[in-house]
């Protein structure tokens, strides 16, 4: 059996790596040998929109 952990990430960046301040989001991060993840999760007008991301080598 394998787990893992995703951390809350309490530094909120855009997708170019500007660091921004949003009530609305919460982020969560993976960090792996080789690459890493995140999840965030954005509170909008009618719903949630869900952003995933991965990088690695």
């Amino acid at each position: 059996m394998i787990f893992f952990s995703w951390w809350y990430q309490p530094n909120q960046y855009d997708e170019k790596g500007n660091r921004i301040k949003d009530k609305n989001r919460i982020d969560f991060e993976y960090y792996a040998e080789g690459g890493s993840s995140g999840a965030s999760f954005i509170k909008k007008n009618g719903g949630v929109e869900i952003i995933y991301a991965y990088g690695g080598c």
